[in-house]
């Protein structure tokens, strides 16, 4: 079921010959991991943290992540010292939560494929201990910033409370 990329080979000015990203959420990408910045309208891009330990070499991470984290969970924590005060509180609980989601959404349908789809439960199992590290990443700064560990202890009785009611849909816009 592998869709063929929509980006052109600069070098050779001819489509390109990589398959579209097969593990997606939302519609599916019309281009390749390295065509992927290309699709506007795509719920995935590049990693923006720029990784060379040589400064003014422009290079950048080539993991993809989901647009609405902008990094992936290795270079998250170059983000986390921006999410600051009672807004970033507010952010890190929704980030949080998001996170949280994408990792139980993907342990379960990981755990459907695992003798139906060898493919598909590969693929979703390489992706949960990447959200496992940036759900980490988000709880660690969430305790740091909720001050201590009632309103933590709060936080996680609400999620798995709203998981309860709602059978663990959220959504966030």
């Amino acid at each position: 079921d592998a869709v063929r990329c929509l980006g052109l080979n600069r070098k050779r000015n001819t489509q390109c010959k990589n398959a579209a990203l097969m593990e997606f959420i939302g519609p599916r990408p019309k281009y390749c991991a390295e065509h992927i910045l290309l699709d506007n309208e795509s719920y995935y891009t590049k990693c923006n943290a720029e990784y060379s330990s040589k400064k003014g070499t422009n290079k950048k991470c080539r993991e993809v992540v989901l647009r609405e984290f902008g990094m992936c969970y290795k270079h998250y924590s170059q983000v986390i010292p921006l999410i600051v005060g009672e807004e970033g509180l507010h952010i890190c609980t929704i980030k949080l939560k998001r996170a949280k989601e994408m990792l139980k959404n993907l342990e379960i349908e990981a755990e459907e494929y695992r003798l139906v789809n060898p493919d598909v439960f590969q693929r979703k199992n390489k992706l949960i201990p990447k959200y496992r590290e940036l759900t980490n990443v988000l709880e660690n700064h969430f305790y740091t910033l909720s001050n201590g560990y009632e309103y933590y202890k709060q936080f996680a009785m609400d999620v798995e409370e709203f998981d309860r009611l709602t059978g663990g849909s959220l959504s966030f816009e």
